[in-house]
């Protein structure tokens, strides 16, 4: 990726990225419980990256990350914060630090077979603010949760 890239390769990087996520199954033989989501919505390329720590059920059932009782309290916030009623996340990129449902007691190791997703995440321009939403992130190791 070249650093002046442009919103379509960007878009697309993000696109091979998300296949990339979709076909990935190494913790499926790990993971007590695994379960795999469908493709997600992750949002957009902007300047905010919001960051959770994996899907639940509500993402097993939908496409779209942060669903249910999370996704609306985070539509919530981001409203409170003057983010447009029609479109709240427009601009914001979602992701997780896991990708697939598991046993709560493997997310560290869940968390370090999904790290190299961070390393080849590429949402374009440096975004100006990531935040990372979940007590378990705060508790993994810095080299598991991405660079931000």
């Amino acid at each position: 990726m070249t650093e002046n890239a442009g919103i379509g390769e960007t878009g697309h990087s993000l696109e091979v990225l998300h296949e990339q996520i979709s076909l990935c199954r190494v913790c499926e033989s790990q993971v007590d419980n695994f379960q795999k989501p469908s493709k997600l919505d992750r949002g957009e390329a902007g300047q905010i990256i919001i960051v959770g720590q994996g899907p639940g059920s509500a993402e097993l059932k939908g496409t779209r990350a942060f669903a249910g009782q999370a996704g609306r309290r985070l539509d919530s916030w981001l409203l409170e914060c003057g983010a447009s009623p029609e479109d709240p996340r427009g601009g914001i990129y979602f992701t997780s630090v896991i990708k697939c449902v598991g046993s709560d007691q493997q997310f560290s190791l869940m968390a370090a077979n999904c790290a190299v997703f961070f390393a080849t995440t590429d949402i374009g321009d440096s975004p100006c603010a990531g935040h990372y939403l979940g007590e378990k992130i705060l508790r993994c190791p810095q080299g598991n949760r991405g660079g931000l």
